[in-house]
């Protein structure tokens, strides 16, 4: 895939809103 740097910021990004969603829950 050609935005791998790209996707890998997402993954990260989505790991730390995972992270603050727990936190509320």
């Amino acid at each position: 895939k050609l935005m791998k740097k790209k996707y890998k910021k997402d993954i990260v990004e989505e790991k730390a809103e995972s992270q603050i969603i727990k936190e509320i829950m």
